[in-house]
């Protein structure tokens, strides 16, 4: 019996600055229950039942993996003191170890961290 990847992604919604849905319109995200966008009050939010994946829209059936590209781009919306963050968590079934990443954006820069075995 083969062991499946389950995961989680969450993150905690800032207010972002004018353009960002303009910007995500450039970008498709793979997972189950992928829910990528801006509410009516401009907060992004970025959830699902899986490890999201960012792909750029590229000609119908050629997705290009960009994910970097994505999160350092969306800097630029991201106002001056605010951080948006990103955790995503994850495991495969009856196996060690869990996979974890906690995604940092800040208007100056991108932060990845995640869990280490020893």
């Amino acid at each position: 019996m083969l062991a499946n990847f389950m995961g989680i992604t969450a993150s905690n919604g800032i207010k972002l600055k004018k353009g960002a849905d303009e910007y995500l319109e450039r970008f498709h995200f793979s997972g189950e229950d992928a829910n990528v966008g801006i509410d009516g009050g401009g907060c992004l939010f970025f959830y699902g039942y899986s490890w999201l994946t960012v792909y750029k829209r590229t000609d119908p059936g050629e997705d290009e993996d960009c994910e970097d590209e994505f999160f350092q781009g969306l800097r630029q919306f991201v106002p001056e003191k605010s951080k948006l963050i990103i955790q995503r968590i994850g495991y495969e079934k009856c196996r060690f170890p869990l996979s974890a990443q906690s995604i940092s954006i800040t208007r100056r820069r991108v932060t990845y961290k995640g869990i280490e075995c020893e």
